[in-house]
Parts: structure tokens; sequence; C-alpha cells
């Protein structure tokens, strides 16, 4: 029975809920030293190819050719320091990619695709960086 002046029972406010034990989600493993560096290596590549875009196209292969060259030495310089194998695979695949030859402007492509894809810590077979957990942009809500 309902008195005067006093809500209906639906209306009333649901009983305060314990608060959910939170999930404890393991730290991502930190990131191997020289492979961060190897990352920053990487982005500076990519920018050399993005302010060389305008040159000639036998400039553009020399520069590849080079790029070919300091890929090949930092993945045996990864290796030898005990980084995860598969951690710079993209970058030899790059680096055979180059030295195998083929279209100029789809090795251009292909090499700033995955210097930037390295850099951000993506497609690393084996890559010891955990995926990212953080905020999702707004329109992915």
């Amino acid at each position: 029975m309902d008195r005067p002046g006093r809500r209906a029972a639906a209306s009333e406010p649901a009983a305060v809920q314990p608060a959910a034990a939170k999930v404890a989600v393991p730290e991502p493993a930190p990131e191997h030293p020289e492979l961060r560096a190897a990352r920053e290596q990487a982005a500076d590549e990519a920018r050399r190819l993005r302010e060389a875009d305008g040159l000639a196209d036998h400039e553009r292969a020399g520069l590849l050719a080079n790029l070919a060259s300091r890929l090949d030495a930092l993945v045996r310089h990864l290796a030898a320091q005990g980084v995860a194998p598969g951690a710079a695979e993209p970058l030899h695949d790059l680096a055979a990619a180059i030295e195998a030859g083929g279209d100029l402007e789809v090795l251009w492509a292909q090499a700033l695709r995955v210097l930037d894809e390295f850099t951000a810590g993506a497609g690393a077979v084996g890559s010891t960086r955990a995926p990212s957990r953080g905020r999702r942009a707004f329109w992915k809500r």
C-alpha cells in the first residue's frame, strides 16, 4: 500500500551493487632497448625517404639500395644483441625485396609502409611490445 508523498517502489533506486573486482591486466614486457633504438632509426629512414620523394628515379633507386644495406646491418646487429628473431623480420624482408629489384614506385611505397609500421611497433612477429590497450578513437566507442 502506497502512502501519500511516497514514491512507488518501481521508481526507487535499485540496491547499490558492490563494485566489480578489477581484473589485473599484466603490464607489457619492456621493449628491448636495441629494438627501441631500431624503431627510432626506422623513423629517421622513413623521414629521409619522404624528403627525397622528388628526386630523380636513379637517385631514389640509389637511396633504396643504401637503405637495404643499412637494414641488413641493423637486422644483424639486433640479432647479435639478443632481440627476438622475428622482431626485425619486416626489415629483413624489406631489404630482401629491395635487393631483388622491381618497380621503383612499388618498392618506395613498400619501404615507407614497412618503416612506418616498424616504427609504430606493428607487424613485428615475436615483438615484445603488447598491442595497445589505450583509449580508442572517439568514433569507435
